[in-house]
This record gives structure tokens, C-alpha cells and sequence, in this order.
């Protein structure tokens, strides 16, 4: 599926998804999160959701050498965000946003 899915748009680097209930599309159904392996937001505690995935189909664009063991290699990065876009103040030179909780699934 992920294949075939990959295959509509091949030159794609990221899917963004801001449909509810949305999700990866994963490569692989191994390594894949499960039930409480993403935290809720730290500030308002509402479970995060999927907002966009890094395909890796952007490790070609990078021009690393395939056979570089430090090349990066994914199969895809999962970013999950607040729904509600919790803001952190700037006082003492912070963030305006909170830190996006990220999904590594391995090649």
C-alpha cells in the first residue's frame, strides 16, 4: 500500500494531513507507535495528533552516498502536534510554540 501510494506522487518529500483521525502511511508494520507511545501535550494534556510525515523519499534528494553507513536513513518521520496549538510564552527568550513530538520508523 505504501508503495503504490508513494508511486502517485513519487517526488513528494512531505505528506501533511490535516484531515481528523488522519495517520502515517507507514512503510512498514513493524517499529509502528503503539497505544501511549506519543504524549499528550505537556501544557493542556490533550492527546497529540498526526500533522505531517518526512517520506524517504528525500534521503535521493540529499545526495548522499547510498553505501555511507552516517548517510541519514528513514523509513518515514511521524510529527504529532497540540490540536489546539498550545503557545508558550517568549518571556526569557522561549518559544512561541510547543515542541512537536516526533516518530522515527527505521528503513
Amino acid at each position: 500500500m505504501f508503495q503504490a501510494r508513494c508511486a502517485r506522487a513519487p517526488e513528494q518529500c512531505l505528506r501533511y494531513c490535516f484531515q481528523a483521525g488522519a495517520a502515517p502511511l507507514w512503510p512498514s508494520r513493524s517499529r509502528r507507535p503503539k497505544a501511549g507511545d506519543i504524549p499528550p501535550c505537556p501544557h493542556c494534556g490533550r492527546a497529540r495528533q498526526f500533522e505531517f510525515q518526512v517520506m524517504p523519499q528525500l534521503v535521493s534528494f540529499l545526495g548522499e552516498d547510498d553505501e555511507d553507513p552516517q548517510a541519514p536513513d528513514w523509513g518515514t518521520i511521524a510529527v504529532y502536534t497540540c490540536p489546539a496549538s498550545c503557545a508558550v510564552g517568549v518571556q526569557g527568550g522561549g518559544s512561541a510554540y510547543t515542541e512537536e513530538f516526533v516518530w522515527v520508523q527505521p528503513s
